[in-house]
């Protein structure tokens, strides 16, 4: 393994035994691995933040659509009795046409509205479940990111390879 000492762990004539860690050596182009697969990782963290915040905001979206579509529909419930009422009093000419009219239109708006809010409260929880699967592959993503950067050891180890005595030493930290 090539490098630079970056610890000598024994002395000159410093008794040892079989694989006993004699010294560290540091590979620059093993930083600068570790270094880009750091960096992925972190972007992908990134990326589940971001993806877990948008979860958590469709999420209130789908709360409140889901509120208000309810509301909604009471007001098109009471709007539909008032139009089925005025209109049994139109066609038995007690009560004044506009006033139908007017009922009739109320009716038609909260229906209108109604379904709006019903597609607006669908189209939420559609985004609720695709940002659901991004995350699910995001955070697999960060998974194997990190794995990736754990497994990059920037330090080589020279251990002992037998019993015995340190004889001599070629080399100090720092040097490559």
């Amino acid at each position: 393994v090539s490098g630079t000492i970056a610890k000598v762990m024994v002395e000159v004539g410093q008794d040892v035994y079989a694989g006993q860690l004699l010294a560290e050596l540091s590979n620059g182009r093993v930083v600068a691995a570790q270094d880009t697969a750091k960096q992925e990782s972190e972007k992908a963290r990134v990326r589940v933040n971001d993806l877990s915040a948008e979860l958590e905001s469709a999420q209130l979206e789908v709360s409140g659509t889901t509120a208000a579509a309810v509301r909604s529909h009471a007001v098109l419930t009471s709007a539909e009795k008032e139009f089925v009422r005025q209109q049994v009093r139109d066609r038995e000419g007690a009560t004044p046409h506009l006033t139908f009219l007017r009922a009739q239109d109320d009716y038609k708006s909260a229906l209108t509205g109604s379904e709006n809010l019903e597609a607006a409260v669908q189209r939420a929880r559609e985004h609720v479940e695709r940002v659901s699967r991004e995350l699910d592959g995001a955070r697999g993503n960060l998974q194997d990111k990190t794995n990736d950067f754990n497994s990059i050891s920037t330090i080589s180890e020279i251990h002992a390879p037998v019993d015995g005595v340190v004889i001599a030493q070629q080399g100090k930290p720092g040097d490559y």
